[in-house]
């Protein structure tokens, strides 16, 4: 079977000596005498806010947003605030200069939208990859000795799943499809203890765009019925319209608190149980590796059945495949949380 991969066809000689899981620290250094260029997942992001072309669309916006601003502040300077002010003439110098400044926070807020869902379908992507070449590496050596279509079946399955995840990666970053990379990136790991779920929260009210935007509004609503009660009255048509504005704009933003806050405790509920179930893998992982390391001994003092030592080896590639779906489930989780509270 040939393998597409060149990085992968480079470690499978490294791997095919590494049959057994007692042999797998062998294996795991089969990468390391090819030369890749190293891939961390900030640097996956930076290379996808770098060459997406929507999000610079959206920052030159936002760059003639603040350059309307500053037009507005010249505008309003140029209001003498000395003489008699009516409405109408208030409301030009100070409601302009509001609404100029509610529009550049809007579009300051869409900016980081679009890079913070950047950011978690990169995340996605990069633990794609990061998995699936974990698990294709796992199917050689389990299958490194099989001749029959089951085996070269799971690799080949696995092989392409990989090709494709990588594929999927390179697109987001704006990379060639065929570029190699070595990912760098620490797992996600159960020692890691989350925030009280108060302060999630709070985060995701004092971070998540949608609110923010709200809160730009409402401010610049406030503005034009401060204007209105200064320099006419909040009892005219045009002060009604102003009050009711002003408790839209409120009722609105409980409403996407509350969204919020049932997003952030929903995640971070799937996040608790994916680190409980990856502990729970890991406990299981290395269990099975004290029984294969012990069924190893034992089958070379002939107290062992071969079928016996093949089956300890077998428990073994099965807990080492759960373990992997566990973590890789568990970056999953963890990147859509932060993604929750706005991060």
């Amino acid at each position: 079977m040939r393998l597409r991969s060149p990085l992968i066809a480079a470690a499978a000689a490294a791997v095919m000596l590494a049959g057994s899981p007692v042999m797998k620290a062998a294996a795991d250094t089969s990468y390391q005498s090819i030369q890749l260029t190293d891939l961390t997942l900030q640097e996956a992001v930076e290379k996808t806010l770098g060459s997406n072309i929507d999000l610079a669309i959206l920052r030159l916006d936002l760059d003639s947003e603040e350059a309307r601003l500053q037009l507005a502040r010249f505008a309003s300077k140029s209001i003498n605030a000395k003489l008699e002010m009516t409405l109408d003439r208030a409301l030009s110098k100070y409601e302009s200069l509001a609404k100029a400044e509610k529009e550049k926070e809007l579009k300051r807020y869409s900016v980081e939208a679009q890079e913070k869902k950047l950011k978690l379908d990169t995340a996605r992507a990069f633990y794609e990859v990061l998995y699936t070449q974990e698990n294709l590496e796992l199917k050689m050596r389990q299958f490194a000795q099989s001749e029959n279509e089951e085996g070269k079946k799971a690799i080949a399955d696995a092989e392409d799943n990989f090709q494709k995840a990588l594929s999927r990666l390179n697109e987001w970053m704006g990379e060639s499809d065929d570029v190699q990379w070595k990912l760098n990136e620490s797992h996600f790991l159960p020692s890691n203890e989350l925030p009280a779920l108060e302060l999630a929260i709070e985060k995701a009210w004092q971070q998540r765009p949608e609110i923010l935007k709200k809160q730009a509004e409402l401010k610049a609503f406030e503005v034009r019925a401060n204007i209105i009660y200064l320099y006419s009255s909040l009892e005219t048509y045009r002060g009604q319209i102003a009050k009711n504005d002003v408790k839209k704009a409120g009722l609105e933003l409980i409403k996407l608190q509350e969204a919020a806050k049932k997003d952030v405790t929903a995640n971070y509920g799937k996040l608790e149980s994916a680190l409980a179930k990856q502990a729970e893998m890991s406990l299981a992982l290395q269990a099975a590796e004290e029984a294969d390391q012990k069924a190893s001994e034992e089958y070379q003092k002939g107290r062992m059945t071969l079928a016996e030592r093949r089956q300890a080896e077998e428990s073994w590639y099965k807990a080492k495949a759960d373990y992997l779906a566990a973590v890789y489930a568990c970056n999953l989780a963890f990147a859509a949380y932060e993604f929750s509270i706005g991060e």
